[in-house]
């Protein structure tokens, strides 16, 4: 097999600060094209990043022959949409999180892959940072013990970068909980296990027309009866560093990191306290050659569709708690968007 033809949809924030340096480093791969909906910024990021064409129309873009695979970076409600093409087109896929707003989306996209013997992958980093990666290591090789409690926070100012202010509206974003906090939400069903039950508060703050939480609280039971909290917000003042913190308390030992301290990552034991700060790695590049490696050694992704809509229904079930002011138990037998 030659070099991997990728091509890039969305040209946003996440796409140019962190999934498309990433890609330049592997390589495996070949910058084939990228696909915006305005021509200038398609041409002014293929200029940019050494990608070989741009395109404002996807099915002129998916129609190239070079294109082996997609990194879909639009806006969550575009998902979808895009995602389906790219696969009509038989192309391996790779969308950044959330998969979609709606369960039943995330499966179809999940079964018309499954169906064409496709990769398709859901972009949710955070299993793929070092810290977060190694917290992991140390549950499941037995280093803590049986994990009982997990907190979480996942902090930054409103992200005021977005198209339109797409991210105010529930039925385009999700708001915090589906854009943000569903990072936690996934890494502690990865650490810990399934969720039983869910119950969370949430507010609108920031924009009064806002129709989407910016900030909220989630309680999370989980069947083997460990308990977790998340706090996500986008109401920190502006310039506040993007902060996030992950601990989980084990029967023999407690495990932190966060992203502000150095050193980073700390192990308690009952003879003793470890501190490191991992081998820096970026995470996006773990990711994105981690996709890469699905598609060349035909691997089933870490995040797959499956996994992804495990995750979403948890964010889901959190705001239908919100809105209801009640305890919800999985699984979700309703949209709640």
């Amino acid at each position: 097999m030659g070099r991997l033809g990728v091509l890039v949809v969305g040209t946003g924030m996440v796409v140019s600060k962190h999934h498309i340096p990433a890609l330049k480093n592997i390589e495996e791969i070949e910058l084939v094209g990228i696909v915006s909906r305005s021509e200038k910024r398609a041409k002014f990021m293929a200029s940019q990043y050494g990608f070989k064409k741009y395109f404002t129309d996807l099915d002129k873009a998916l129609s190239d022959k070079d294109v082996d695979a997609v990194l879909i970076g639009t806006p969550t409600y575009e998902h979808k949409v895009h995602v389906l093409k790219a696969l009509e087109y038989d192309k391996h896929v790779i969308v950044e999180k959330p998969i979609a707003l709606k369960i039943s989306d995330g499966y179809e996209m999940y079964n018309v892959a499954r169906k064409k013997s496709l990769k398709f992958m859901v972009a949710h980093v955070v299993r793929f940072w070092p810290g977060y990666v190694e917290i992991n290591r140390l549950v499941k090789n037995g280093v803590l013990g049986e994990p009982i409690i997990g907190r979480s926070y996942r902090y930054s100012e409103y992200p005021s970068w977005s198209y339109k202010l797409w991210h105010k509206y529930i039925d385009k974003s999700g708001g915090v909980m589906i854009d943000l906090a569903i990072h936690d939400i996934d890494y502690l069903r990865w650490v810990i296990g399934e969720v039983k039950s869910v119950y969370a508060r949430g507010s609108i703050n920031i924009f009064k027309d806002a129709t989407a939480y910016d900030y909220t609280h989630i309680i999370l039971e989980f069947k083997n009866n460990a308990i977790a909290f998340i706090d996500a917000s986008w109401i920190m003042p502006k310039k506040f560093p993007f902060s996030t913190y992950i601990e989980i308390v084990g029967r023999k030992g407690i495990a932190s990191f966060d992203n502000f301290s150095n050193p980073s990552l700390t192990l308690y034991k009952s003879d003793k306290i470890f501190s490191e700060t991992p081998v820096s790695q970026d995470g996006y590049y773990r990711e994105l050659r981690h996709f890469v490696d699905c598609i060349i050694k035909d691997l089933d992704p870490l995040v797959n569709g499956l996994e992804a809509v495990k995750s979403l229904e948890v964010a889901l079930a959190a705001i239908k708690s919100i809105r209801e002011k009640k305890v919800v138990n999985l699984p979700l037998n309703e949209e709640v968007i």
